[in-house]
């Protein structure tokens, strides 16, 4: 017992130790491990919950709820590890009163996170963000607009947050990343890669912009987590935007954590027999702002932020399908598409065999990123192409 005490004791001799510690102790949320830090520092609490565990000490006033379920969680060989698993990522740590501790963050209060692990480039979280989120189950409709919308924010030079989950959120990241910087968050912690399917994706994220966790590197994603880190989203972005949700979605509590500390919340309306709009739609009934273009969300930044653009943010028009007569998208005939010429020639900037980026693309043929997602959106509708993790490839069917 008395060795446990030590080992406990000496393993954690820092204000950053204590509180990384501190993110294995509370699960985010937890008001009353923030109101005891507040009150006595990172290390000085970590003491305290130590002592109250090994009999060394009283539980202070008010505290003897929370304290035996931080106990529960002490262990040496456990906060180590998290320590060396971040250097081993090649990630950092940071915690209020940091230098580099995102403000924006601070609205939260007592709900604001203990610390965020992260990885890439944290300055990208002290930049002008707009969060955009929606449906993991979405719609080509609501895929194509999350990207576009985002492309525009990003080329204006604001930083995209979301969630990196499949959906809406991933498409919001792909847009951002043609042409300047975004923010995922996660539900689980940085080692751990959820969903699989998006490290590509992640690893072109914190090439970037960054990835932040409130949870130590190999904490499992749970559903409270997920609900949980929704209010970092809202908290970061000066303006949250629901793209495509369901009656019932995450994406809806992080519209209401926005509307909690009272950030804009906006919602881009979907067709009312479409299931997949229904959250947006119930949304715009809560008071939420209808947005169509990424110019109408624009006009909800403050004025330093909208003096500071680097571009007006109009959302490129899209050209219309092409339908057969049975009304079915003529992705079969693919070469049609070449009566678009610049399709055509974004066509030939591509590989069925090696993904390009949108930046990569436009060099090659000579055209304005811009031109160049415009051209790819065409030969998206058409099947024409796949988008891997921000990378374009050629199917190779055509």
């Amino acid at each position: 017992m008395a060795d446990t005490y030590r080992e406990l004791y000496n393993c954690v001799t820092s204000e950053v130790e204590a509180a990384m510690a501190f993110t294995r102790l509370a699960e985010g949320k937890d008001t009353r491990a923030n109101d005891l830090v507040e009150e006595r520092g990172y290390l000085e609490a970590y003491r305290c919950v130590l002592s109250f565990t090994y009999g060394r000490g009283l539980c202070p006033s008010g505290y003897e709820k929370s304290l035996p379920r931080w106990a529960n969680r002490l262990d040496a060989r456990a906060f180590i590890k998290d320590r060396h698993d971040i250097e081993k990522l090649g990630g950092g740590f940071t915690y209020p009163a940091q230098e580099d501790w995102p403000a924006g963050l601070d609205i939260l209060g007592a709900s604001r996170p203990l610390g965020l692990w992260y990885l890439g480039n944290l300055d990208t979280a002290h930049s002008p963000c707009v969060s955009l989120v929606g449906s993991r189950d979405c719609t080509d409709y609501g895929r194509r607009l999350a990207r576009d919308f985002a492309y525009e924010l990003a080329a204006s030079g604001l930083t995209i947050v979301s969630g990196g989950a499949l959906g809406i959120d991933s498409a919001a990241h792909e847009g951002a990343l043609s042409v300047g910087t975004t923010i995922a968050v996660f539900a689980n912690g940085l080692g751990c890669v959820y969903p699989t399917k998006n490290r590509q994706l992640f690893e072109a994220i914190a090439d970037s912009g960054v990835l932040l966790s409130e949870s130590p590197p190999e904490a499992r994603p749970h559903r409270y987590r997920f609900l949980s880190r929704n209010r970092i989203i809202a908290a970061l972005g000066l303006v949250t935007v629901v793209v495509e949700a369901p009656y019932r979605s995450g994406a809806l509590s992080t519209a209401h954590h926005g509307l909690e500390i009272g950030r804009d919340v906006c919602a881009v309306p979907g067709s009312v027999f479409s299931p997949h709009s229904t959250g947006c739609h119930r949304l715009l009934r809560e008071g939420a702002i209808c947005v169509t273009s990424a110019d109408e969300v624009v006009e909800l930044l403050p004025e330093y932020v909208r003096a500071s653009m680097a571009v007006p943010a109009t959302l490129m028009a899209q050209p219309p399908e092409k339908n057969d007569p049975d009304g079915k998208s003529d992705a079969a005939g693919a070469y049609s598409l070449f009566d678009n010429p610049l399709a055509a020639r974004v066509c030939e900037g591509l590989s069925r065999y090696r993904g390009c980026s949108v930046g990569e693309i436009a060099r090659e043929v000579g055209l304005t990123p811009r031109e160049t997602l415009s051209g790819l959106s065409v030969l998206e509708n058409y099947g024409g192409v796949r988008n891997l993790g921000g990378r374009w490839l050629l199917n190779t069917e055509i």
